[in-house]
């Protein structure tokens, strides 16, 4: 990752000043990270904004979950292994999925998230902002690759389906979104692939038996299980997973 200068900082001060009140705080965002002149520049603009003001707007809209030093970590894991492709099937505001993208040199990169102001947010980060899709990757048709090396994300937490996700092995029924889209990203995942999903703990206990039978069913297998303490995540106070 970059360094990344502390005249931003000054620069976020100044300009929230001027645009204090002529916008929503979902507009000032998107107006700061368009102040960068290209896709990195507006990715450290978002960093500075999350560690500076964008933690008191954590549970807006779902756009921000985890912190940056997280985020960067969960990138390098992915990374771990090569590869020249990656996928985010719940992007947010796409910080992750640009982490990821960053630290493998990735040449293929997709996102998707179903919130319109987070997709808008993600398209920013991107080279290439036609890759990041608005829609349920669970449901949605887009013009993915077959498969992947690398697929990071950090879904809702506890966020129930309307209806159940049969997982690809075909016996599993998944009620809950980040199940269920870890079980749809484990079957796009390339022969030596890898998955790095922030889960919450709950994915340990019986309710989390579906998912790992699914995995299983796919040949695809834990290989850690690292402990998030609660009260390091933005939006929630519960202990997760890095998977």
């Amino acid at each position: 990752m970059t360094s990344i200068s502390k005249d931003i900082d000054n620069e976020l001060w100044t300009f929230l000043d001027e645009h204090r009140e002529t916008s929503s705080p979902d507009q000032q965002l998107k107006a700061w990270l368009e102040t960068g002149n290209n896709a990195l520049q507006r990715r450290d603009r978002l960093i500075v904004w999350l560690k500076t003001i964008g933690a008191g707007q954590s549970q807006r809209n779902g756009v921000f979950l985890s912190t940056t030093e997280i985020a960067l970590f969960m990138a390098r894991l992915g990374a771990v292994g090569g590869g020249s492709s990656v996928l985010d099937p719940a992007c947010g505001s796409g910080l992750l999925l640009s982490l990821a993208a960053n630290e493998m040199s990735a040449t293929t990169v997709h996102g998707i998230d179903l919130n319109a102001t987070a997709t808008e947010l993600a398209r920013l980060l991107m080279q290439d902002p036609k890759n990041v899709f608005r829609g349920n990757s669970l449901s949605d048709q887009f013009p993915l690759a077959l498969e992947y090396d690398c697929i990071v994300s950090e879904p809702p937490f506890r966020a129930p389906l309307d209806k159940p996700f049969v997982a690809p092995d075909g016996k599993q029924a998944l009620t809950d979104l980040a199940d269920a889209l870890m079980s749809w990203s484990a079957s796009k995942l390339s022969p030596q692939g890898r998955a790095v999903f922030l889960l919450s703990a709950s994915c340990l206990t019986q309710r989390g038996d579906k998912l790992w039978k699914s995995l299983s069913e796919q040949g695809v297998y834990t290989k850690a299980l690292i402990h998030v303490p609660s009260g390091l995540l933005k939006a929630v106070s519960v202990e997760s997973y890095i998977v």
